[in-house]
């Protein structure tokens, strides 16, 4: 065929046009199975089978094996995972239970950039009151923790929310950031019989357990009954604890699949990158604790994280050290946004870094001891966990410090759980005298803020309260 002229200047102008179009920059899901505990997780090699979608999920993306929170608690941890911030720029934290005014979110940078955003939060504390709402064009809320015993995870409110949001946006051709907090895991610990019966002899056994902890679904009778000392949890006990828990993460997981189900289908032939995280674990007497409150070993600070989509390897589990702040990272650098100086967070499509180390930190617990009775708090019983705390975690060494002069230093390689304690020695004092000096610079570089009061809607109240974080 000849080739005419005016052949070449359309070729050329097909050419041009396609080389001035912008891709379209990937949606970004992160669902938070709130109060996920990984090694609870069958992903991460739990015996019972609590978690098999996480398992399909994990064949098609990237499971983080050394994943940690900013914090030991929702709200900060959220406020870390929306701004890629560490607590001591973003403030929310027990004695400032809000995100700082001045920093920015995930969700306002993305809807500056042309996304559809959307959020669907079930913990009171991931809510407009403590500005972690902001950005979300559309944000829902469904503050209830309640028995749903004969609920279908198609049925789950939330999913039903999630998938008419998704379906409302599909028009828009936007790409879209959806936001999604699932309580369950969280207690009390109230599963729907048919995921808690496999973890017991029966599903009245389930019921029976369920009932006897959480009466009438009190959250904090057991909390409380625990740090009292005086009728200590039998080993039974904490082995109904854990089975219920069980049922909580095996029911979640059920959740997130058709979450992420009405995504794919949503989603279609575009590119979309997905985040299944959790913000903080859960203790079950680990070093003498129960729930999330008043410490920073890995049973509070070690996170689930699960990443899949664009730039993020399939069936691949990484060692190298991750956190919550490297999902902010990754979306805003997918979405071609740059990252603020106060982002510590990596891009999670790049290899991540051999010799890292993370911070973590737990405010004075003002909030956590609150929501215990008075006359435990009268007692003096609580006194040693009126203190901050913050912890560096390295490649394999961990140092936790309280402002009460406390120093703990564990080898994460040796001593997983931490029940070892170490004395600082030749082959640790190197880290030792690094950690020391990381906590004084994040002290250094992080801003200042003023004391602010829990919210006094009383909707709000009662939505903490039912999760026991007041009385």
């Amino acid at each position: 065929m000849r080739v005419t002229p005016t052949i070449c200047f359309a070729l050329f102008l097909t050419a041009l046009a396609l080389g001035c179009s912008h891709p379209k920059p990937p949606n970004v899901v992160i669902v938070v199975l709130d109060t996920a505990r990984p090694d609870a997780l069958s992903v991460y090699g739990a015996k019972r089978p609590t978690s098999p979608f996480l398992e399909e999920f994990a064949q098609q993306g990237t499971v983080y094996e050394r994943a940690y929170s900013s914090s030991g608690w929702t709200l900060p941890a959220h406020a870390t995972l929306f701004t890629g911030t560490l607590p001591t720029v973003h403030h929310a934290t027990q004695t400032h239970p809000a995100l700082e005014a001045g920093v920015p979110t995930l969700a306002e940078e993305l809807a500056k950039a042309g996304y559809s955003t959307g959020g669907f939060s079930n913990n009171p504390w991931v809510a407009e009151h403590t500005g972690l709402a902001r950005g979300f064009q559309r944000f829902v809320d469904k503050w209830e923790k309640r028995d749903r015993a004969d609920d279908d995870p198609a049925a789950h409110p939330t999913v039903q929310a999630v998938r008419n949001w998704l379906d409302e946006t599909k028009a828009d051709a936007k790409p879209f950031f959806l936001f999604v907090n699932l309580i369950e895991p969280h207690m009390p610990y109230l599963p729907p019989l048919a995921d808690a019966a496999p973890f017991f002899p029966d599903a009245n056994a389930a019921a029976a357990a369920a009932n006897h902890f959480f009466e009438k679904g009190k959250p904090f009778g057991v909390v409380a009954r625990h740090y009292t000392g005086d009728a200590p949890l039998t080993k039974d006990e904490w082995a109904q604890l854990e089975a219920l828990y069980a049922g909580e993460l095996r029911s979640t997981d059920a959740i997130t699949r058709a979450i992420v189900a009405a995504v794919d289908a949503r989603a279609k032939g575009e590119d979309t990158l997905v985040f299944l995280v959790s913000d903080h674990g859960e203790s079950f007497g680990d070093h003498g604790h129960i729930s999330h409150n008043f410490h920073l070993y890995d049973s509070n600070v070690r996170v689930a994280l699960l990443a899949r989509g664009p730039g993020i390897a399939a069936g691949a589990r990484e060692r190298k050290l991750a956190q919550l702040a490297d999902v902010f990272a990754t979306a805003m650098r997918a979405a071609e946004l740059p990252l603020a100086k106060p982002c510590v967070g990596a891009d999670l499509r790049k290899p991540l870094p051999s010799a890292r180390v993370l911070y973590a930190a737990l405010d004075q617990p003002v909030i956590s001891l609150a929501a215990l009775p008075e006359n435990l708090r009268a007692s003096g019983k609580l006194k040693r966990y009126e203190r901050v705390l913050e912890a560096v975690i390295g490649p394999r060494w961990k140092l936790i410090r309280g402002s009460d002069g406390s120093e703990e230093l564990y080898d994460l390689m040796e001593d997983p759980s931490e029940e070892r304690p170490l004395a600082i020695g030749d082959d640790n004092s190197a880290f030792v005298g690094s950690a020391r000096g990381v906590i004084e610079v994040v002290r250094a570089s992080g801003s200042t803020s003023s004391r602010s009061s829990v919210t006094d809607d009383p909707r709000v109240r009662e939505s903490l309260k039912s999760l026991g974080y007041s009385q």
